[in-house]
C-alpha cells in the first residue's frame, strides 16, 4: 500500500510534524468497517436487541417477571433460556415470555 506524506507543524514548538495520509481505497475500508461497527453497536451495543426491543439487564427482567428470583433465572440460563451475552447477560422480554409459556411457568407479570 502506498502512503502519502505530509507535514503539519506543531503550533507551540514549530516543529515539523510527519503525517501519513492513506490512499482512497484505504479510507474507503475504514469507512466500511467503522460502518458495520457502528451498526452492529446500534442493534446491540446501544440496548437494542434484533428485534427492536430493549435489552433487559438480569435485574430489570427479574422485576418484570414477579416471581422469580436471580438465582432461578441463572437456572434458567443454564437450562437454555434464551439470553444475549455482552459482557453480561441481556434478555428480550418476548423472548422470555415465550420460553415461560413453553414451559407452562406460573408467574406474574407486571406492565413495564
Amino acid at each position: 500500500m502506498e502512503y502519502g506524506w505530509g507535514f503539519i507543524f506543531d503550533p507551540i514548538d514549530s516543529i515539523p510534524i510527519a503525517i501519513i495520509i492513506p490512499d482512497e481505497n484505504e479510507v474507503k475500508e475504514w469507512i466500511q468497517v467503522i460502518c458495520e461497527y457502528f451498526e452492529t453497536a446500534a442493534s446491540f451495543g446501544n440496548g437494542i436487541g434484533e428485534k427492536g426491543e430493549s435489552l433487559l439487564s438480569r435485574k430489570q427482567i427479574v422485576g418484570y417477571l414477579d416471581n422469580i428470583s436471580l438465582v432461578m433465572l441463572h437456572a434458567w440460563m443454564k437450562q437454555g433460556s434464551p439470553y444475549h451475552k455482552q459482557g453480561r447477560a441481556y434478555f428480550l422480554k418476548s423472548e422470555a415470555l415465550e420460553y415461560i409459556k413453553t414451559r407452562d411457568i406460573k408467574i406474574s407479570r407486571q406492565e413495564y
